[in-house]
């Protein structure tokens, strides 16, 4: 076999661009790798961060209707039972027509008293986080996994409210 100069240089360079080729090609296929994962796990960070603003947003509805239902029963709450027992004193110290119109004002002072409590009670009620949907949002989404939530069979959650 005989070869001349010109064939084995054009062979040499045929030879340096295919291995060039396959090494840009492998560069490309593992930066199109990495930008995968990357782009996989910012769904994940984006997922976490919806499931936390749901949870915070959530808590702090909630801790407003808490501090919201202090402010009344603190304000409104002490100053009608003050009104209360000293309308009593005065239903004890006073007689005819004059009576009538003390327990009158006793009864309404009362009535006005258990409506206070009715709204304050209920907004001081914990209301349940929604972990339910918190979790759906944060496992939405999220490739080569599947998720089967069941969240009908777990226990109720009732959280204890000092005051």
């Amino acid at each position: 076999m005989h070869q001349n100069s010109d064939d084995s240089i054009e062979m040499l360079i045929s030879s340096a661009s295919f291995s060039l080729f396959q090494v840009f090609a492998f560069s490309a296929s593992q930066r199109a790798i990495g930008e995968r994962k990357l782009r996989e796990e910012t769904a994940a960070l984006n997922r976490e961060l919806l499931a936390t603003r749901e949870l915070l947003s959530q808590s702090a509805a909630q801790d407003e209707r808490v501090r919201i239902a202090r402010n009344l029963h603190d304000i409104l709450g002490h100053h009608m039972t003050a009104l209360i027992l000293n309308l009593e004193v005065a239903d004890h110290k006073t007689v005819g027509d004059a009576n009538d119109k003390v327990q009158q004002s006793l009864s309404i002072a009362k009535l006005l008293l258990g409506d206070i409590r009715t709204p304050v009670s209920e907004l001081r009620q914990d209301d349940n986080i929604d972990l339910e949907q918190s979790i759906t949002k944060l496992t939405r989404g999220i490739p080569n996994i599947k998720f089967k939530l069941e969240f009908y069979s777990a226990p109720e959650f009732k959280s204890v409210m000092l005051a």
